[in-house]
């Protein structure tokens, strides 16, 4: 009962609450944008051993809308990131909807960042069947 009691005055202190949410919660979102690939993707073309989930990715960029503009300034650069290497993927539905994240994340944060988001992907899709996508 004693130990409860301290948990709970601590999940009342702001500071408590953005540590873990810094600390555990960002990082376990991140381990969940990224799946392992069956072996049946890795024969329909699929580039690396780890896919991303684009809904997983909405998820938290809707998440890092509600934080202070340095987290979520740092945490989209990530988010950019995975979704232009997502792009690489010969899988065309799979491209298919990180394009459309990619358009929806686009949308909400405007022009002022459309340079960062093209080299982004011009460092990612640099050669090959990359170059048109």
């Amino acid at each position: 009962l004693i130990g409860e009691e301290k948990d709970s005055k601590n999940c009342e202190n702001p500071s408590f609450i953005w540590s873990c949410l810094i600390k555990e919660i960002i990082p376990q979102i991140k381990r969940l944008i990224k799946r392992k690939v069956s072996p049946t993707e890795r024969q329909k073309g699929t580039i690396s051993s780890l896919m991303i989930r684009p809904q997983m990715i909405n998820a938290f960029f809707t998440l890092l809308k509600k934080m202070p503009p340095k987290i979520m300034e740092f945490e989209s650069n990530y988010l950019l990131m995975t979704l232009c290497n997502g792009l690489r993927s010969k899988d065309s539905d799979h491209r298919e909807s990180v394009r459309k994240e990619l358009a929806n994340i686009m949308g909400y944060m405007g022009v002022s960042k459309l340079a960062d988001i093209l080299s982004h992907l011009s460092s990612v899709l640099y050669d090959g069947y990359r170059l048109y996508i």
